[in-house]
């Protein structure tokens, strides 16, 4: 069985797949837990993807408990072209979401919206080869920046519901973030389409589902693309 370990910046999420098959998915903030997780189970591979320093833990156990283990960095071998310049610093859940996607629509052209805590937009050609994208704030941090850079205007969060147009300061804060991340999004989703009009469009990552309920572009939401692409690398490297 293969163990995907996807570190991201608060939360480790672990995924178990036999082969390409997706098993199941785990969630911790420690990692102790994974340490845990790894001692009841029997995996014979596995993958690291970190936009942090990893625990040394994690390599010891593994080591500890034979389960073979990459670390993705600009040098692994993947099953895709990469046009980026500055390969060594790009975003391995980038490069992994595109695998993913690549792998799912292969020879078309692909636009990957991954929406967390920065939302980026990541391009795929026809000949299977990674272009490079864009970087902007996501949701939450949009609404932090409101907060921390002026004197008075208060925190929000998100709200799937709330008014277009603002009537008061909260709602004006809310509209404005909300409106602009989603005016974001289908202004880069248009302009691709403009240029490839059977273009496909993956949409992953925590607000995936609020960008669902607003815009009605036709796009594929898959939860799972990262995790889907760290597999895909592992099953090529080790194939």
């Amino acid at each position: 069985m293969n163990l995907i370990v996807d570190i991201g910046n608060s939360f480790y999420k672990l995924a178990e797949f036999e082969n390409k098959k997706f098993i199941k998915l785990y969630r911790f903030s420690e990692v102790d837990d994974c340490v845990e997780l790894m001692k009841q189970n029997k995996y014979t591979k596995s993958i690291i993807s970190s936009v942090r320093s990893i625990d040394t833990l994690l390599f010891e156990t593994m080591e500890r408990l034979n389960i073979n283990y990459t670390v993705l960095n600009h040098e692994t071998d993947l099953p895709i072209g990469n046009r980026y310049k500055t390969k060594e610093s790009l975003g391995v859940d980038r490069i992994a979401a595109c695998v993913a996607a690549n792998h799912y629509r292969r020879f078309e052209n692909i636009l990957v919206i991954d929406a967390g805590t920065a939302i980026t937009f990541d391009y795929m050609n026809e000949d299977n080869e990674y272009l490079g994208g864009s970087i902007s704030p996501g949701l939450e941090m949009r609404y932090k920046a409101l907060n921390h850079f002026t004197g008075k205007l208060p925190l929000y969060k998100v709200e799937f519901e709330y008014n277009k147009l603002g009537g008061t300061t909260e709602e004006c804060i809310r509209a404005g973030v909300q409106n602009g991340f989603i005016f974001e999004i289908q202004k880069y989703i248009h302009d691709f389409r403009i240029k490839h009009s059977s273009a496909q469009v993956f949409v992953t990552g925590g607000d995936s589902d609020f960008i669902k309920s607003n815009i009605e572009e036709d796009c594929i939401y898959n939860s799972n693309l990262v995790l889907d692409g760290l597999n895909i690398i592992l099953e090529h490297i080790k194939g």
